[in-house]
């Protein structure tokens, strides 16, 4: 499993195109929410960009690595957090840590959008290392 390397330490050698792609790649996953009826656009939409794009581009190759073992681990917990959910339907307190769980992956996904913009390289917490 090949790591990911560190921020870079001259954010201004990383170009415009990449950090645009790159800072994309963070913000797609969001269609899913946009859209309820598709929910797996949070993974296939930056899958699409970043299979297309990350031969040319080495920034947007380590941001979109990054995004889908962040989307990866999201769904996972997504996944089991709805089965908790639904045999306690009842209780107010996974409606209330799904909130929370949501708002955190959004604020975790446009700091990441950010970060990318600037050239920085951008790890999201918590997220398993799978690609």
């Amino acid at each position: 499993m090949e790591s990911i390397p560190p921020p870079l330490d001259d954010p201004s050698s990383v170009s415009k195109e990449e950090r645009t792609m790159a800072m994309i790649c963070h913000l797609l996953p969001l269609l899913g929410f946009l859209m309820p009826h598709f929910p797996v656009l949070n993974f296939m939409a930056p899958l699409v960009l970043w299979v297309i794009k990350k031969d040319g581009l080495p920034f947007l190759d380590q941001q979109g690595r990054e995004v889908m073992n962040f989307q990866i681990t999201i769904s996972i917990i997504a996944f089991l957090g709805g089965l908790l959910l639904a045999l306690t339907w009842w209780l107010l307190i996974p409606i209330a840590i799904a909130g929370a769980f949501v708002l955190g992956v959004v604020i975790l996904m446009v700091l990441g959008a950010v970060r990318a913009n600037d050239g920085i390289a951008h790890r999201y917490p918590f997220a398993l290392r799978l690609l």
